[in-house]
């Protein structure tokens, strides 16, 4: 396993501070609410975020805005489920956090369907995801719940422990994993995001977006508000070539479908890919070497 970047973003001695500053131990469910409260006093802020509550907001799922008395109040979706209600809070706070305390910026607004096609890139809503997923799971939870074989039901388990939505933890172990993998969101056949880990990309790996294999609808499998997905986890071996049309047609991967994720707008499948190590893709294609995610163009997320 990967180590977090070996260059330190410089949002790690904010996230540091703040998890100094609170009693929660990495390996429990953060408390973004409580945390947002006094993240002021712990950057040394004169703007504190004075109100964290759940409120009726239409297909917004959380926004953060100045009141008139200087400081900010943080509101998450009185329908949101708890993990991703914590998440959404925690891209808040980490805009909060990151933007400082004399930007210009009035308001944020969040929209889940957005945080589930951000690519790995620099724009400001991709820094504030990273420092929102490294905020909840931390490494230390990390080094302790995706060491060693990773597969679906361990990566199920991570999310549970720190009631995440499973979509976030299993980017959380995509970026930090030496294995060639692959996440896919897809909606009905058609790729909506799909991430690589470095391993994958820099070997020059690319999903097919036209050639998602067929299967049953993600629909099918029951979803819980309350912490994470009640997933039937399926795995099975296929060629490799399903999934990328340059690979060799005597290659096979590990494919597990991690059950579905519902992006406000519809529901879409979520799927791992991993390959074996000793995978080489024969026609790697020329990309970006910062962008590790093919996304839609609209992500729904103002930062």
């Amino acid at each position: 396993m990967a180590g977090d970047e070996p260059a330190r973003p410089p949002c790690f001695p904010i996230i540091a501070a703040l998890r100094a500053g609170c009693a929660t131990p990495p390996t429990a469910p953060l408390d973004v609410g409580a945390l947002a409260l006094g993240a002021a006093a712990v950057l040394g802020r004169r703007d504190p975020i004075v109100s964290v509550q759940a409120a009726e907001l239409g297909d917004i799922d959380g926004v953060l805005y100045r009141t008139g008395a200087g400081g900010w109040t943080l509101l998450h979706r009185a329908a949101l489920g708890s993990s991703e209600a914590r998440f959404v809070q925690a891209w808040l706070l980490a805009c909060y956090a990151m933007r400082g305390e004399h930007a210009d910026t009035d308001a944020f607004e969040c929209r889940q369907d957005g945080l589930y096609s951000l690519a790995d890139d620099d724009s400001p809503a991709a820094r504030a995801y990273s420092f929102a997923a490294r905020l909840t799971m931390p490494a230390a939870a990390c080094h302790l719940g995706l060491t060693g074989h990773v597969d679906g039901d361990v990566l199920i388990a991570f999310a549970s422990q720190l009631q995440v939505p499973l979509l976030h933890a299993a980017r959380r172990w995509l970026a930090r994993t030496a294995q060639k993998a692959v996440l896919v969101l897809d909606e009905a056949g058609t790729v909506r995001a799909s991430w690589l880990s470095e391993t994958a990309c820099s070997a020059g790996w690319r999903v097919d977006a036209q050639a998602v294999p067929a299967r049953e609808a993600p629909g099918a499998m029951e979803t819980s508000n309350d912490v994470v997905p009640a997933v039937v986890v399926q795995e099975r071996r296929v060629a490799m070539s399903d999934w990328f049309a340059q690979a060799p047609a005597a290659g096979q991967l590990m494919e597990t479908s991690l059950g579905a994720v519902d992006g406000g707008e519809g529901r879409f499948g979520l799927t791992l890919l991993q390959l074996p190590c000793n995978a080489v893709c024969p026609q790697p294609r020329a990309f970006w070497p910062q962008y590790r995610a093919c996304v839609s163009a609209n992500t729904g997320v103002s930062a």
